[in-house]
Parts: C-alpha cells; sequence; structure tokens
C-alpha cells in the first residue's frame, strides 16, 4: 500500500506541479512528511499542497519556474 501511495504522490506532481523535480525527493522522506498526525487526516489534495509547501520551504527538490 505504501509503494501505491508513493508512486500517486509522484503522478500527482507530475500532473499538478510539473515545475518539481521529484527524483531526488526519496520515498523515505515523502512517507515520514506523510505520517505526520497533521497530514493523515487531510483530504489528498490538501496533502499534496502541503507536501509541496514542505518541499519548496525545505529546498528539498529543484524547482523550474
Amino acid at each position: 500500500m505504501l509503494t501505491e501511495l508513493i508512486a500517486s504522490i509522484r503522478e500527482y506532481f507530475s500532473n499538478n506541479y510539473p515545475h518539481v523535480d521529484m527524483g531526488g525527493i526519496s520515498d523515505a522522506t515523502i512517507s515520514k512528511y506523510m505520517e505526520r498526525y497533521y497530514i493523515k487526516n487531510e483530504p489528498f489534495r490538501t496533502q499534496m499542497d502541503c507536501l509541496y509547501d514542505y518541499i519548496v520551504s525545505q529546498d528539498l527538490a529543484d524547482i523550474q519556474e
């Protein structure tokens, strides 16, 4: 199930945030973020918006504008 979630997240970012290079972010990093208590119960789209903010704020990926 975790593999499916990570695949869904990567696909979502590819479709909705194509300017974010997710290739350099490990599955473990994504998984650890998604386990945070304030993220777990949010709708998927909200989770992705929060993950995007986290990636940008922590400079975890190259962002091409």
